[in-house]
């Protein structure tokens, strides 16, 4: 199995994936609420279309910087999108 497949199976069953209790596992959130507001928290994002790490990084400093770490969390997206233009375009 090749890394793009075993990849691909991952992300097949965190779609699927269920808690003991029923719950999706993307009706959840530890460690605070920030995400919960969202019609699809970013990570659900993420996944479902498949985005690499750095991406879905950026979009979740980007998405939370208003209700968790303001500036910080934007200088940490600037980050991610710097490593982004490192990797495709230097």
């Amino acid at each position: 199995m090749t890394i793009q497949e075993d990849i691909k199976e991952h992300i097949d069953t965190l779609k699927q994936q269920l808690d003991s209790d029923g719950e999706a596992v993307w009706d959840k959130q530890h460690g605070g609420s920030h995400y919960q507001k969202y019609k699809i928290q970013p990570s659900k994002f993420v996944v479902e279309n498949e985005i690499l790490y750095p991406e879905g990084c950026a979009i979740k400093y980007i998405v939370r910087h208003r209700d968790k770490n303001g500036k910080e969390d934007i200088l940490k997206a600037i980050h991610f999108l710097e490593m982004i233009i490192e990797r495709d375009y230097s």
